[in-house]
C-alpha cells in the first residue's frame, strides 16, 4: 500500500445523503466502476471511470425516478458491461437484477419474497451466466440463505437453498 491516497469526489447527487450501500468493480482496463443508493432522490446510482471524469447515470426502469436500489452488489461480465442487484424495497418489496445491454437497463425480479434483505454478492461464471447469493427473511421470518442463478437474459430460474434448519441450530447453539 502506497503512502497516500487519491480520493475523489465521485458524486454529490445534489442532496445529502449519496452513496449508501456502495459495490465496486473494477474492469479490464482497472477502471473503477460503483452501484450505489442515491437517499436523497430514493434511486439507484451507477458510476463509472472513464479516463479522467466519472460519469454518473440514475439506473431505473424507463428512465423513470422509481425508488428503489439498496444493498446494491456490482458485478461485470466478460465484456465489462455492469450487472447490479439490488433490493427494490420502496416500490415492490423485491430483490431485482439490472443489467445494462449497451443502449439501455434491463430489469428483471429475482425474488418477490423479501421482507429483510441481510447481504447479497454476485458473480459470473465462465459462459457470463450471473449468480446471485443473498440472506433475507421469508414469509414465515425465517433468515434463508438463498441462491438465483440467471442462465439467460430473458429466463430466471431461482434455486432456494434451504438453510432454515442450519440457522436454527446455529441459534439454539
Amino acid at each position: 500500500m502506497g503512502t497516500s491516497s487519491d480520493i475523489q469526489v465521485v458524486d454529490t447527487g445534489g442532496g445529502h445523503d449519496v452513496g449508501k450501500y456502495a459495490s465496486l468493480a473494477l474492469d479490464s482496463a482497472g477502471l473503477p466502476r460503483i452501484a450505489y443508493y442515491d437517499y436523497s432522490h430514493w434511486h439507484l446510482r451507477y458510476a463509472a471511470r472513464n479516463g479522467s471524469t466519472w460519469a454518473v447515470q440514475r439506473v431505473t426502469p424507463g428512465g423513470t425516478l422509481g425508488p428503489g436500489g439498496t444493498y446494491a452488489a456490482l458485478a461485470l461480465d466478460s465484456q465489462d458491461d455492469p450487472h447490479i442487484v439490488y433490493c427494490d424495497w420502496y416500490d415492490t418489496s423485491s430483490l431485482m437484477y439490472t443489467s445494462w445491454d449497451g443502449a439501455a437497463w434491463t430489469f428483471e425480479t429475482v425474488d418477490a419474497d423479501i421482507y429483510n434483505l441481510t447481504a447479497m454478492s454476485l458473480k459470473f461464471d465462465d459462459r457470463d451466466n450471473p449468480y446471485i447469493a443473498y440472506a433475507a427473511y421469508d414469509s414465515q421470518a425465517y433468515s434463508v440463505l438463498r441462491m438465483a442463478w440467471i442462465p439467460e437474459p430473458a429466463t430466471l430460474a431461482l434455486v432456494a437453498v434451504g438453510a432454515v434448519a442450519l440457522l436454527r441450530h446455529w441459534r439454539r447453539a
